[in-house]
């Protein structure tokens, strides 16, 4: 898996990346009854944002490490919609 990961648990999940202008966009669905390990690629992890928030404030988001570059968080099922800096 490349830069902006979305591991499932089980079960099909859609996603959507996208770069634009430096910024890292990442929109996911995890399916029902179901939990997501998200890599975000950022160069600064206090900008991460989830549904236009930072993603601190987010339902269902907790934050799990830094590797590689990269914000790792833990989400349960629903939709979401990442966004960071580029590293």
């Amino acid at each position: 898996m490349g830069p902006g990961r979305l591991r499932v648990d089980q079960g099909t999940d859609r996603e959507r990346l996208e770069i634009e202008e430096g910024t890292f966009s990442l929109a996911a669905t995890v399916p029902v009854n179901t939990s997501a390990t998200v890599y975000v690629p950022t160069a600064d992890t206090a900008a991460v944002q989830e549904g236009g928030k930072p993603v601190r404030q987010a339902k269902g988001v907790r934050f799990l490490r830094e590797e590689d570059g990269n914000a790792v968080y833990s989400v349960g099922s629903g939709t979401y919609e990442f966004a960071a800096p580029g590293r």
